[in-house]
């Protein structure tokens, strides 16, 4: 089990723990957390709470989409494609709980 902390959505705020390799976004709405959208999208801002740099796997098209957003460049996410590091800022929809993370919305 991961600790997942929601700061700054709402009400709901606080600590959930969550399945290693559940959906950030299917989490949220089973706390009752709204993550607000950018541009038709999750976009949300995480902080790892481990001191242990935990390796994530990102699928092309969330790179492509946080590119589009401007939220990362070509450069950088080539970066962390090759060494299998996740990007601050993720979707919900695709972001894996892969250990304890503080989760805040992106405010761009």
């Amino acid at each position: 089990m991961a600790n997942v902390v929601f700061c700054g959505f709402g009400p709901n705020d606080g600590l959930y723990h969550a399945k290693i390799g559940e959906v950030l976004l299917r989490l949220a709405v089973a706390s009752g957390v709204s993550i607000p959208k950018t541009e038709g999208e999750s976009v949300v801002e995480i902080q790892e709470m481990s001191e242990e740099l935990q390796t994530t796997y990102m699928e092309d098209v969330e790179f492509e989409k946080l590119i589009k957003l401007g939220l990362l460049s070509e450069e950088k996410a080539y970066e962390l494609q090759q060494y299998t590091i996740g990007s601050k800022y993720r979707l919900a929809d695709q972001c894996l709980v892969k250990g304890d993370i503080l989760v805040k919305p992106y405010k761009g």
